[in-house]
């Protein structure tokens, strides 16, 4: 039941689709995931440094 609901979740907020990508909404549970990218010093390298807590929360917001 809850993969039906979930499925029926991410078709309702994809933005954009092709063959082999899809792009959604950000959502709540994003939030850990995101962390690990905007926190790391590598990724993040070219922007002005890793992100804090806060500020990805902030991202998440927008």
């Amino acid at each position: 039941m809850r993969d039906i609901q979930e499925s029926e979740f991410m078709k309702n907020n994809i933005i954009l689709e092709t063959e082999r990508l899809y792009l959604r909404e950000m959502q709540p549970s994003d939030y850990d995931n995101l962390c690990k990218i905007l926190q790391d010093p590598e990724v993040m390298y070219a922007y002005e440094g890793p992100f804090s807590d806060q500020e990805v929360q902030e991202w998440l917001n927008r």
